[in-house]
């Protein structure tokens, strides 16, 4: 019995070990292709503007459309650019006079 139950177990571990060995290379795989893609595509822009006294950023597709703004303003323009580089970190930032 404990041999039968070796071999089941090793069989079980076997196919963990590929799955998991399968997951790591699939997932590299994508991950380069992904970075691949996103070189390939136009920089993103964010505006950085200032209305009622507050920082605000929106970022724009280059269809001109904008797909994503901040959910809040801020009293410091530092704090604003800072949010916004954690959701576009290679941006590039222009600033509108509103």
């Amino acid at each position: 019995k404990l041999k039968n139950f070796l071999k089941i177990s090793w069989k079980i571990f076997k196919n963990f070990a590929f799955t998991s060995l399968l997951y790591l290379v699939l997932n590299f795989i994508f991950q380069v292709f992904k970075m691949s893609i996103f070189k390939s595509k136009q920089k993103d822009q964010c505006q950085v503007y200032k209305s009622a006294g507050k920082w605000y950023w929106r970022a724009i597709a280059s269809n001109g459309r904008i797909v994503g703004a901040s959910s809040q303003g801020y009293n410091n323009k530092s704090d604003c650019i800072d949010n916004l580089r954690r959701y576009y970190p290679e941006a590039e930032i222009i600033f509108v006079d509103c």
